[in-house]
């Protein structure tokens, strides 16, 4: 779950395309924010947040949307993209 306030949307975008369906394109958000000068760092929480949220799919009482070998291939696919672009602060045009 992400909040993302206006500005960093006008200034950076949207989630990269490149990603596909799933897999990178949180994370890349969330570096490509902290690489425009936008937040300290790429991963900001509040303490405790463990606590505040459930996540159904993790806790395995929900069939996830995508099956574990899915998952692996979009992970292996996005992985050089990632590690390519995400210390960049470009704009990502969206749709």
């Amino acid at each position: 779950m992400m909040y993302v306030h206006r500005d960093v949307i006008e200034r950076i975008g949207g989630m990269d395309p490149a990603f596909g369906i799933g897999k990178y394109e949180h994370v890349h958000y969330s570096h490509r924010a902290c690489a425009a000068g936008l937040i300290p760092a790429p991963f900001i929480d509040v303490e405790g947040s463990s606590g505040l949220l459930h996540a159904m799919d993790a806790a395995g009482e929900v069939e996830r949307t995508m099956s574990s070998e899915e998952m692996a291939r979009q992970m292996r696919a996005g992985e050089a993209h990632f590690y390519a672009t995400k210390d960049r602060g470009e704009f990502v045009g969206y749709s």
